[in-house]
């Protein structure tokens, strides 16, 4: 209302807002120029490293000059404005550090930068070359000035690996078994026998590949971080028994080349493979491999928690133009090795079809698959116990630190989820209702507790003074009558605290899973919580560093 009576008023505080803005410095790109240096002192203004018989890039806006292979790509976009064709030819190449390393100085120190547009070629290089033993002295007090060193190291080749020549990861060979022999021996076999020499060779050929990978990974990327950076236990925890397993594999292709070169034609491999997949060959494939893969998802985000660092970027990308990893990445070669295992029954199996006509060779395949399929059911066990002890370890950050429930008159809190060497059996994560309450069920053994949800909280819930953990000790699971019916009864027959509760779902078809659940977790736990089992004491040592490594994960 007061604008309107006073225009004129109502003008001027509008005029604020049509103000012109001052024109902001535009950044343009570099205005590159191949250059090349022969026994000069002239460093990159990047990394500061020589460029001598290097190929080198010039910008004549802003005289930088940068490796062409390695460093263009890092400087910041040219913020000065194009010189002249008589004032370019007045300036040399640079030898020092030019307008795009102002990141390495202060923001308020733009007085220079200003000063060097309007002086000649003489006082820039002048600037440049005290600019340039400013930001050396912020190198050396950062102890930055090999920062980027690896840059300039030559990459890793196969005769690099330390491997015995025997096993041939330096050879490279044909992806088929027919060029490597003759065709006088391939005109007196069958075809039957030509396909199944081709299997054997296709399985020697990718246990060559993997074993390949293995070393590379060792290496590359675990010897590379351990010379250039300081990861300590993180690098353990991201390689998890990367030595065991090269081991073990390594002596596998052993066996596999010594029958390959003994002759043209390989009567058999069943053999080895029932020596490699069971007894202490399948123990140690069980434990590096269980190990492994159950860290997947943590060596995984202990590498993207590194990546936010420029450096270990820069590093991971210039490992990853090596030919030996065929451009993949830490996480790329973490994944091929979790999934070696899987691969061993389809390399197997086209055997056994072809050795029909031998009775006996086809029983000892038979038996190796069934051998790996058993180490294959470990290692997933190993996996789904090392999630749930995650997904513990979850629910107990997620549940609020004062909040309590009762259980056996007894309080129970939030510290007594790690207590009793407790274990997460099942946990459904769709929300039931229990008394008209969201709660998330969560069996653990010894107890099924039902906490309710708070935002992205949890607390404990109590429905009418009952207590809120329920024992799995002879809790009897039953559904509620009727084909749309929601509810399942938890009843529990145990003298010290009989109770008998209903738990609706949102859903009815949500409900055969809650009660498989339950029923699992139920079967999983021991008749009686004072049946205590006698542990050794090499027992008791590893469930007390186990305690104590997810103490340290909490805090």
């Amino acid at each position: 209302v007061a604008y309107e009576r006073d225009p004129v008023k109502r003008r001027k505080r509008g005029s604020i807002f049509f103000r012109r803005k001052k024109d902001k410095p535009k950044k343009a790109p570099h205005q590159w120029v191949s250059a090349c240096y022969y026994g000069s002192a002239h460093s990159c203004d990047w990394c500061s490293k020589p460029l001598t018989n290097k190929p080198a890039l010039y910008c004549e806006n802003c005289t930088t000059t940068v490796h062409q292979n390695s460093c263009k790509d890092h400087i910041n976009d040219c913020n000065k404005p194009k010189l002249s064709k008589n004032a370019s030819k007045g300036v040399a190449f640079p030898t020092a550090v030019s307008a795009p390393k102002q990141s390495f100085t202060k923001r308020g120190s733009t007085s220079q930068q200003g000063h060097a547009q309007n002086s000649n070629s003489i006082s820039v290089d002048k600037e440049k070359q005290q600019n340039r033993n400013t930001v050396q002295g912020s190198f050396s007090d950062e102890g930055s000035q090999d920062r980027y060193e690896f840059l300039g190291e030559d990459p890793i080749t196969a005769n690099d690996l330390e491997t015995d020549p025997f096993l041939g990861l330096h050879e490279e060979e044909p992806d088929s078994w027919t060029p490597t022999v003759g065709k006088e021996v391939t005109k007196k076999l069958k075809e039957k026998e030509i396909k199944r020499q081709e299997h054997m060779y296709e399985f020697i050929l990718t246990e060559k590949h993997h074993c390949l990978t293995l070393r590379v990974m060792q290496k590359v990327f675990v010897e590379g971080l351990q010379k250039h950076f300081q990861l300590g236990k993180d690098l353990e925890r991201m390689f998890p028994r990367l030595l065991d397993l090269t081991e073990i594999h390594l002596n596998f292709l052993q066996h596999l080349r010594e029958r390959q070169r003994s002759a043209p034609v390989i009567e058999t491999i069943s053999d080895i493979l029932l020596e490699q997949f069971s007894g202490s060959g399948a123990q140690k494939l069980k434990s590096a491999y269980g190990e492994f893969c159950s860290r997947h998802r943590d060596a995984v985000d202990i590498y993207k928690n590194y990546l936010h660092d420029q450096r270990f970027s820069e590093f991971v990308r210039h490992c990853q133009v090596n030919p030996l990893l065929k451009k993949k990445g830490i996480p790329e070669c973490i994944l091929f090795v979790t999934q070696r295992l899987t691969k061993y029954p389809l390399l197997i199996e086209p055997l056994i079809k072809t050795s029909k006509d031998n009775k006996v060779e086809q029983e000892r395949l038979g038996k190796a698959l069934a051998l790996v399929k058993e180490i294959l059911v470990e290692v997933d066990a190993q996996v789904a116990e090392k999630e749930k002890e995650d997904r513990k370890l979850e629910i107990y950050n997620r549940i609020e630190a004062k909040s309590f429930t009762t259980h056996r008159d007894h309080k129970f809190k939030k510290s007594d989820i790690l207590s009793k060497n407790r274990r997460l059996r099942g946990c459904h994560v769709d929300a039931g209702t229990w008394k008209d309450a969201t709660s998330p069920s969560h069996c653990i053994v010894g107890c099924t507790f039902l906490p309710t949800r708070e935002q992205s909280q949890y607390t404990f819930f109590t429905p009418d003074n009952k207590p809120g953990v329920v024992s799995l000790q002879k809790l009897l699971i039953r559904e509620k009558a009727g084909q749309e019916s929601r509810g399942i009864y938890l009843i529990s027959s145990n003298p010290a605290d009989p109770e008998m509760f209903e738990l609706k779902v949102h859903k009815p078809k949500d409900k055969q899973v809650w009660i498989r659940a339950l029923r699992a977790a139920v079967q999983g736990c021991q008749e009686d919580e004072d049946d205590a089992v006698v542990l050794s004491s090499e027992e008791r040592q590893k469930l007390l560093e186990t305690k104590q490594s997810q103490i340290r994960q909490i805090v």
